[in-house]
């Protein structure tokens, strides 16, 4: 084991791709990813909360994992 933080771990990724503090960022992967510049770059993209309330106990919990 190396002791070196790696990007691929998800608790890292979601570090810095998962927070308001980070957005630069995170556009700059999804613009990167997507191929996007100039006018057509994504400039802003929030983080939304991905829990679900439960109404019942009996209710699954749902973590919605989606970027729209």
């Amino acid at each position: 084991m190396s002791g070196e933080i790696q990007i691929t771990n998800d608790f890292v990724f979601k570090y810095i791709f998962g927070s308001e503090e980070h957005q630069a960022a995170r556009n700059g992967f999804i613009n990167a990813t997507l191929n996007r510049t100039g006018s057509d770059a994504i400039w802003e993209s929030p983080v939304l909360n991905p829990f679900t309330l439960q109404e019942f106990p009996e209710d699954n919990h749902i973590v919605l994992d989606v970027v729209g």
